[in-house]
């Protein structure tokens, strides 16, 4: 059968069609986003249907009503009251002055000006805030929050009443564990000693001291110097040359037992370097303990 095919409606009127397998179907041209014959958009009262097109024609003034329509591109909006239903758009084009209302619109690229949508998301650093930035919170308590089920799991930001956050972990979090866990040592000598080894790390090893404690007895009076062996074998003390985390003098007496305790962090210049220990006398007794780990 042939293509347009009058069909009478009614008296003087036929409805062009098409002819798709022997069935006439009405016929709606759509050509650069002109309706053909009587159906072109024109008018202060547009009324679309649903319609795909890949590009929406100009849009004359007045009040336009727009049902379900997929667009790549959306048409400059004339002024006055125009009204979206449900719109895929990739780019929104500058709206102008007036009432725009947009139902359900996606949109990959927003326009610019006065009717641009509102700044919101984080803002870069050092950059002012505009909008409405994403704010980050958590749990405020005057208590310690029960832990969470297990490892691995989302846990809430502790902060004060007033908003600050608090950063109190157990003390041996960082110190007990992967990738290394604390290690005790204690020496305690009666003579001279001349670079006398208080830890020797593993092979391959850098001894990390976090703590250590000096004390002296007896009346014998001496310098002390705790210090990493510069070189292997070298059991001499330089000062100023060999790195030293204790370089001192105690004066003991009948009634005066000094001593001295500190706790940092101490690392040895590089790996298999020993700690040692060298005094000017035969301080008698004098204890070394020392704590650390090796990395």
């Amino acid at each position: 059968m042939a293509d347009n095919v009058p069909i009478t409606a009614g008296t003087g009127t036929d409805i062009a069609t098409d002819d798709v397998a022997a069935v006439h179907y009405q016929r709606m041209k759509l050509v650069d986003g002109t309706l053909g014959g009587t159906d072109a958009i024109a008018g202060d009262a547009t009324n679309g249907l649903d319609v795909d097109v890949t590009r929406l024609p100009s849009i004359p003034a007045g009040t336009n009503n727009i049902g379900d329509v997929d667009v790549l591109t959306l048409p400059e909006l004339p002024a006055g009251t125009n009204n979206i239903g449900d719109v895929d758009v990739l780019t929104l084009p500058a709206l102008p002055a007036g009432n725009n209302n947009i139902g359900d619109v996606d949109i990959a690229s927003g326009p610019t000006g006065s009717s641009a949508l509102q700044n919101q998301g984080a803002a870069a650093a050092d950059a002012a805030v505009v909008g409405n930035p994403l704010a980050v919170g958590g749990r405020a308590s005057d208590a310690v929050p029960t832990a969470v089920g297990a490892d691995g799991r989302s846990a809430w930001l502790w902060l004060s009443r007033e908003g600050a956050q608090i950063v109190a972990p157990a003390p041996h979090l960082a110190l007990d564990g992967a990738p290394y866990s604390l290690i005790g040592k204690t020496v305690q000598q009666t003579t001279t000693q001349t670079g006398s080894v208080v830890w020797t790390p593993t092979g391959g090893k850098k001894l990390v001291i976090t703590s250590f404690q000096i004390q002296v007895g007896g009346t014998t009076a001496g310098t002390v110097q705790l210090w990493f062996e510069a070189s292997n074998g070298d059991t001499t003390y330089t000062r100023g040359t060999d790195p030293a985390i204790f370089d001192g003098e105690f004066a003991p007496s009948s009634t005066n037992k000094p001593g001295v305790m500190q706790t940092g962090l101490w690392i040895a210049p590089g790996a298999d370097f020993d700690l040692r220990l060298t005094t000017s006398a035969a301080i008698n007794p004098i204890t070394i303990t020392v704590w650390g780990y090796e990395i």
